[in-house]
């Protein structure tokens, strides 16, 4: 990809003298301005073309990492929503932000009609202050939390 008779790590040494070399002519006004020798062109458009050399490979390695990324939270996303166990993630006001299938089906209740309520909502009375203390540890500590808690439709 890379040609001439610079190396990569020479052209990359060599590109802020020639931006140096460079700066002060086109800021000049038109009738100060000078003709560049043809052989600083040359040495200018060769590190241009070394630039974009380099970030052409940069963004073909942010593609790369862009698409094993979007392989993770597929994947991330079929673990969750086809777990065996029901999964919820509350807001610290304790509202359902997300919820994956197996829950939505324990608790009899569509997945978009859970998004946004009140999680406690499904906690049977006698355990809500068990879920109101974990919630309030969680929040004041950010560790994590268990417990068990009995659910209702």
């Amino acid at each position: 990809m890379l040609s001439g008779k610079l190396s990569r790590r020479a052209a990359i040494a060599s590109r802020p003298r020639l931006c140096a070399a460079s700066k002060g002519k086109w800021a000049e006004a038109p009738e100060r301005r000078q003709i560049i020798a043809p052989d600083v062109v040359r040495r200018l458009l060769h590190g241009l073309r070394v630039h974009q050399a380099e970030l052409e490979l940069q963004n073909e390695k942010l593609r790369h990492a862009q698409l094993a990324l979007d392989d993770e939270r597929a994947r991330y996303c079929d673990l969750y929503d086809l777990a065996p166990v029901g999964y919820c993630t509350l807001s610290e006001q304790g509202l359902i932000l997300e919820v994956n299938l197996t829950a939505a089906k324990l608790l009899g209740v569509a997945r978009s009609d859970l998004i946004q309520q009140a999680f406690s909502r499904f906690v049977v009375h006698e355990d809500q202050d068990i879920y109101h203390q974990h919630r309030d540890k969680l929040v004041d500590s950010g560790l994590t939390q268990w417990c068990e808690l009995r659910m209702k439709a």
